[in-house]
């Protein structure tokens, strides 16, 4: 029974080292099927792939094909190729046993290449194979490749590269990935979980104008770290509406506001309002608080930044005073002052919208040769998010000054 060239193609499987011809009902060759082995250890596949000419002396006559059209048939035991060439008549007249193939690109001399005198290449005599990828087919045209079952099930033929020391988890982890240590894993803290991002670094006194102007080919974009202030899980009242759950997947530093009271009973100058350069804050119940923490005071007539000087607890009547110096970031461009109309005692009713912040400051560094550096009274010009966020003597971010509109 004869059978099609489309089973031809699909049904027909050469040996290794053997190649196949459909012939027609006539005498003309249409197709060709050469399997991808030379024999059990040498893999062709990559040779035949390119082939645009094959000779074959037949009946003492060389027959040269030209090839149309190829393409890779898949199989449990095996694959080959499948060639469509121009219709060649070869008038068969009886069987010509074994012929050689003189194919064009020519293969390599593999007798060469798997010898222990060809100091340029390995001696392996087939491909790897991948342990998750494989072959598609798609001979049969479509959207969908023929295999695609076999894929979907991991049984399709292993595609032929072997795998990266990249898809390991162990190898990745510590340079991509990222890695932690933990009190529980080692006994000790880690020194430092950072996370990067990419900023221009500028002096304070440039003007935000001119740093929001440059264009990218100006600015020196270079790759930073930033570290999450976990002082901000203190308090009881996170106002950000941020959860420890969330905190790796923070991608920005930021200043991030603490909700510490909005029962203030005081705000106290002293007997020199105007003059004052510290001030106590009479609040209801007691604060997690420590020296030089930054504050934000925040209400209907004015905001300011302050920092802690001290904070003491009277129990008698359940109130914390905290005394506290005044316009705390005047250096770094931070000017209002509380309240706007000028310096002037407070208490009762006229604080009682009023709120106190705690300010939780992310701390950027640099790196030099593995090397870590906290950036210090500086700009920083986020290449992502187009903020301008300023860094006091400690690293720390205190202000985004303004967020260029580019």
């Amino acid at each position: 029974m004869s059978v099609s060239k489309e089973q031809f193609k699909q049904f027909i499987r050469p040996q290794p080292g053997e190649l196949v011809l459909y012939v027609n009902n006539g005498y003309d060759v249409e197709a060709i099927n050469i399997s991808t082995k030379l024999n059990s250890k040498i893999n062709v596949y990559e040779d035949l792939k390119p082939l645009t000419t094959m000779s074959l002396e037949v009946n003492s006559a060389v027959r040269e094909f030209h090839i149309v059209s190829s393409s890779l048939v898949v199989g449990i035991s095996g694959s080959y190729w499948n060639y469509e060439v121009k219709p060649l008549d070869i008038t068969a007249t009886g069987s010509t046993g074994t012929v050689e193939v003189d194919i064009i690109p020519r293969p390599k001399d593999y007798r060469f290449q798997g010898s222990e005198y060809n100091f340029l290449e390995s001696t392996a005599t087939e491909n790897r194979t991948n342990t998750f990828a494989y072959d598609v087919d798609y001979t049969a045209g479509g959207i969908l490749p023929i295999n695609r079952n076999a894929i979907l099930g991991s049984s399709a033929t292993p595609a032929q590269y072997q795998d990266s020391n990249y898809t390991s988890v162990g190898l990745i982890n510590s340079r991509y990935g990222g890695a932690k240590t933990t009190v529980i894993d080692y006994g000790i803290s880690p020194s430092i979980s950072a996370t990067p991002f990419d900023a221009a670094v500028y002096p304070l006194n440039l003007s935000n104008a001119i740093i929001c102007s440059q264009s990218l080919q100006e600015r020196n974009i270079q790759p930073l770290l930033f570290t999450f202030d976990s002082a901000y899980f203190d308090n009881a009242i996170a106002d950000a509406g941020i959860n420890e759950l969330d905190v790796d997947n923070l991608v920005n530093p930021t200043p991030r506001r603490n909700l510490i009271s909005t029962d203030i009973n005081e705000f106290f100058f002293g007997a020199n309002p105007t003059a004052a350069t510290r001030a106590d804050i009479e609040v209801t119940g007691s604060v997690n608080l420590s020296t030089n923490d930054l504050l934000l005071y925040s209400g209907s007539n004015g905001q300011e930044y302050l920092r802690v000087n001290t904070v003491t607890y009277n129990g008698g009547n359940n109130t914390s005073t905290i005394n506290v110096n005044l316009k705390a970031l005047e250096k770094y461009g931070e000017t209002d002052i509380y309240p706007q109309g000028g310096r002037a005692n407070r208490s009762g009713p006229a604080v009682a919208d009023d709120i106190l912040f705690k300010i939780a400051s992310d701390t950027v560094f640099s790196t030099d040769q593995n090397q870590l550096f906290k950036v210090v009274n500086k700009k920083i010009f986020n290449a992502v998010n187009k903020e301008i966020a300023i860094v006091d003597d400690s690293g720390k971010v205190i202000l985004i000054s303004t967020t260029c509109q580019v």
